[in-house]
Formats: C-alpha cells, structure tokens, sequence
C-alpha cells in the first residue's frame, strides 16, 4: 500500500514495505515550440508553480522540466466538487545536436514557463565568402 503525506509545501512519498518507491503521477504541462535563426523557445503552462519549484535538467540529449505545485490545505473543508487535481508537471524533450544546451535560460511568468535554446554557432546560418 502507497502512504502519501501532503504538506503545505510539498507532496513527500513513502516508500512500501518491500522497499520500493511507488509510482509519482506528472501532468505532462501544454507545450508550444518556436523555431527561429538563433534559437528555439519552448513556453509551458505550468499554472499554480512559482520559480524556485521548477527543476530543468539535461541529460545526455534529453531536456526534463517539473514544476511542483503548491498543494493548498482543504483538511477543515468538506470537498463538495473537485475537478482539479494537485499533480505536478512533467514534460520532456529530445534536444538536436544544433542547441548549445549550456545557454538555456528560462523564465517564469504568470504561469508559463519559457525556455530559450540557443542554437550552437556551427549551427547557425552563415555567409561563406568566394576567393
């Protein structure tokens, strides 16, 4: 049996008896992917997180971003309805050999997550000049 205990300030897991860590369900946040010359911008809406609780790594050629909500404290209150769910968000992509994915930058505002991906200078369009 899982055991979850939630506090205002985040959702920690237990682990089973045998030892196992049981399954964390994601919602994987609505994604919207721009290209341009220089750069890719990736936007995520990733309502209800504020920016210390987002993490973005990169491993290998695989760019993760989770956003943790915060989890508000109904236990006083009778739930009558509830439609939304206090999951966190997930999403992750494949990154080209074209982004320089030691420049990503991020920003966080009302909600949305946006990523700039810089395009590595091999990468970007250039000018070769004939002799």
């Amino acid at each position: 049996m899982n055991t979850t205990t939630q506090s205002p300030e985040t959702t920690v897991t237990k682990r089973e008896p045998n030892g196992q860590v049981p399954f964390e369900r994601y919602v994987q946040p609505r994604a919207s992917v721009f290209g341009a010359q220089d750069a890719v911008t990736i936007e995520l809406e990733m309502p209800g997180v504020v920016k210390d609780k987002v993490e973005i790594t990169v491993e290998q050629d695989e760019l993760t971003i989770t956003g943790y909500r915060q989890v508000e404290d109904y236990s006083k209150h009778e739930v009558l309805h509830q439609e939304r769910v206090p999951f966190n968000y997930r999403r992750s992509f494949v990154l080209s050999e074209t982004i320089d994915s030691g420049k990503i930058q991020a920003n966080l505002e009302n909600g949305v997550l946006k990523l700039t991906l810089p395009k590595a200078e091999t990468a970007k369009p250039r000018k070769i000049a004939v002799q």
